[in-house]
């Protein structure tokens, strides 16, 4: 069953990168590994050759000097900053067992803790707590190294989420190390002090911060942090004051107003941050992007957790997007937010949770593109959210959320002794649930009123069939459509891509058998096509679009539902007749071309089916998809040669860089060619692009592609196995075959 969550979807959030550039976090960059040995800690040459190279040297040495623990730790080192972060925790404990008094051993074991299991600093899957204790034990044991003692410091500027200087992050004993650090280097280093006062910043010590800064020398990252603090401490006029005395030319007291800025958004002050931010462009002149920047701070005000009261319909929608974006959702949340009648499949149900959780992951994700702390996100989100029910003469409660510039609409219905979330506008099934509902408990007006505001959303288009654009759309027209059988009927057009369509089947049939031949019959065909299709019910769905084919021949969606019937009952030969005889009056009709692709790739004969798509390619009619779809399909048929690497390179020029499937795909190419670090490049941008915060399936497969070429099959076996059977029927292309047919490569299956 399609499934959509109440709530905001990830795309909407892309409001939060027009609103904020990618800014500092008011900090230095993370430090590199600081080892007071000879070992080279970081592998910046991650080719294939190289990386191989490193490997077998160190695996040599570790076989000649097996008590040696400088070896293990740079082949530790090596395989984090390869991605193979599980194997190099394997080596990094190792290395703790065979040398238990060696400090070197303990600070690379924290070191490669706090990278995830693809070799990303402080990414979502870090041992941090792992990681803090080893570098304890490492100081332990040398007390004398100052740079394990930073590199610790730096570990407690973070959060157990990755975030750094987030309120649970450990300030207080970074700065106490640091000013350890500081009593004992002589001279101090800069970044030991800039650290001490950005702590301290971060730790809402502003008085100490000014007092401090005093007495130190000057830098344009001092004159930032002092500005921030002055205007957190004593308002903007005076901060702005201060900076008008910064010597030299304006470019550098509007960089310390900007840096300042920048703190103090991340500090939740945004009334400061834009005060800094205006006083800025008065001497720099007028720019677009950061006037709108300081309107956004301006409208946003920390979210302290305001609640609507039950009375009110919108209260809901706000109950759940405000514990969804602060982690604290649960199932007795949900089950007073959203109606339960819309979602009757326990795993449906299951899955609002889940939903609710990649929203988090989602928020993560932008927090680091934007180079904003998650609180700030939240507040930018709930701090600027309005709802607006409007006005309508029908029953239940048609709500808008409204975030910036980003609007979504709800259905909220009076029930069980409290306002429910129906659905969110792209929502199908649950209206139908719910519409259902309702006439079973005689709140017919409701039915209908909720099915109108659903029919509002639709475009009848102009294609050949009435099954071109969706039946519900033919069936229910808003403000006219009535009855017990109309809402019955137009419900179950909304079921019929789920479980619960099955159970309407008999009325549907009963249905469709009274009713005379034309249009109106048809509709309902191609309703009970969905649903036999869905269920896997090859002869039936057969029958129903082998007649809705004789009916409307040209119709490109009743050829692909006649192709998913053949494919059910692996009729091969009917399903290639019936796109060749059409092809042969449309030689270069995309999609025949597409469809004759999907047959192939149905009956696994993945050349066949690139060579429809290179048909495709040259005709000049393809889309960005279908240069995609013949490069990804190279994979399978093992021929990835230049004209799949030309095909994604355009696939992916063509979407600019910014789509998940395409840059995915390019990845795994490069993998396969041995440009290895080309593609672990690109696997990191997809999972920004989908805003994810840890590797889902295909990045896995990317990343196990990647391992192979490094030749550390072990590793690439972990990746390959991490990749789950679909619940339902696999694809033949889907990740997953991809993965075991690596696995039977690999004879670990």
């Amino acid at each position: 069953m399609s499934f959509h969550s109440p709530h905001l979807s990830s795309c909407h959030y892309a409001v939060l990168l027009a609103a904020f550039t990618v800014s500092p976090l008011f900090a230095q960059d993370s430090p590199a590994p600081k080892e007071s040995s000879s070992v080279q800690s970081a592998t910046t040459d991650l080719s294939v050759g190289k990386v191989r190279e490193t490997i077998a040297a160190t695996q040599a040495l570790i076989q000649a000097h097996p008590e040696d623990p400088a070896n293990y730790v740079k082949l530790a080192y090596t395989l984090s900053d390869a991605g193979m972060g599980d194997t190099a925790r394997d080596e990094a404990l190792k290395v703790t067992q065979i040398a238990p008094q060696s400090s070197l051993a303990y600070s690379a074991l924290g070191w490669v803790l706090h990278h995830n299991s693809i070799g990303v600093d402080y990414g979502k899957g870090y041992d941090y707590t792992g990681s803090i204790a080893a570098y304890r034990k490492a100081i332990e044991l040398d007390p004398s190294d100052l740079e394990v003692r930073y590199t610790l410091a730096n570990d407690l500027e973070f959060n157990e989420d990755g975030i750094q200087y987030a309120p649970n992050s450990h300030l207080a004993d970074a700065i106490e190390i640091y000013r350890y650090i500081k009593a004992r280097q002589n001279p101090v280093e800069p970044d030991v002090e800039d650290n001490i006062l950005i702590d301290l910043f971060y730790s809402g010590q502003f008085k100490q911060v000014i007092t401090e800064i005093d007495a130190v020398s000057s830098s344009p990252i001092r004159e930032g942090i002092a500005i921030a603090a002055i205007a957190a401490d004593q308002g903007s006029a005076i901060a702005i004051a201060h900076a008008n005395q910064i010597t030299g030319d304006t470019k550098r007291r509007n960089a310390a107003l900007n840096f300042a800025a920048a703190g103090l958004t991340n500090m939740r002050l945004y009334t400061q941050a834009a005060d800094l931010l205006e006083a800025g462009i008065e001497v720099q002149g007028d720019s677009g992007v950061t006037l709108h920047k300081i309107q956004v701070l301006r409208s946003i005000k920390p979210y302290q957790g305001e609640s609507l009261p039950d009375s009110d319909p919108r209260s809901p929608i706000q109950k759940h997007l405000t514990t969804t974006l602060t982690g604290n959702l649960t199932d007795a949340v949900l089950s007073a937010c959203v109606s339960r009648h819309a979602y009757s499949d326990p795993n449906e149900w299951a899955s609002i949770s889940r939903r609710s959780n990649e929203e988090v992951g989602t928020l993560h994700q932008l927090s680091i593109k934007t180079g904003l702390p998650l609180i700030v996100m939240r507040d930018i989100v709930l701090g600027t959210m309005k709802l607006i029910v409007e006005p309508s003469d029908q029953p239940g409660y048609r709500i808008d959320l409204q975030i910036m510039s980003v609007s979504k609409r709800f259905f909220v219905v009076k029930e069980d002794g409290g306002f429910r979330i129906v659905a969110e506008g792209n929502a199908s099934a649950p209206v139908g649930a719910e519409a259902l509902y309702l006439l079973q408990h005689g709140q017919e007006a409701v039915a209908r009123s909720l099915l109108d505001w659903k029919r509002d959303q639709y475009q009848v288009g102009t294609g050949n069939s009435p099954i071109e654009d969706a039946p519900f759309a033919r069936l229910w027209t808003s403000g006219r459509s009535k009855g017990l059988d109309a809402i019955k009927t137009a419900a179950a057009s909304l079921l019929m891509d789920s479980a619960d369509g099955a159970a309407l089947l008999p009325y549907l049939i009963s249905k469709r058998n009274q009713s005379p031949e034309g249009p109106a019959r048809a509709n309902l065909d191609a309703v009970l096509a969905h649903i036999y299709l869905h269920l896997g019910d090859g002869p039936n769905s057969t029958l129903i679009t082998r007649k809705l084919l004789r009916q409307y021949p040209d119709s490109a969606a009743v050829v692909r539902l006649a192709g998913g019937a053949d494919s059910l009952v692996h009729d091969w030969p009917s399903w290639k007749s019936m796109l060749q005889s059409r092809l042969a009056k449309k030689p270069n009709d995309r999609e025949l071309l597409v469809q004759m692709a999907v047959e192939a790739e149905a009956e696994g004969d993945f050349v066949r089916a690139r060579e429809s798509l290179r048909t495709l390619l040259d005709s000049g009619h393809a889309l960005v998809v279908d240069y995609n779809a013949y490069a990804w399909l190279s994979l399978f048929d093992g021929t990835t040669d230049s004209r799949s690497v030309e095909a994604a390179e355009r696939a992916n020029l063509l979407s600019e860089g910014t789509s998940f499937a395409e840059l995915h795909t390019l990845a795994c190419i490069y993998a396969t060619q041995g440009r290895t670090a080309e593609a672990r490049q690109l696997l990191l941008q997809a999972m920004s692009s989908g805003n994810l915060v840890e590797p889902n399936d295909p990045i896995w497969l990317g990343f196990g592609l990647i391992y192979e070429q490094y030749g550390v099959r072990d590793a690439a076996i972990g990746a390959y196995k991490r990749i789950l059977k679909p619940e339902r029927n696999v694809s033949p292309i889907e990740a997953f075959a991809l993965a075991q047919t690596r696995l039977k490569a690999l004879d670990a299956r």
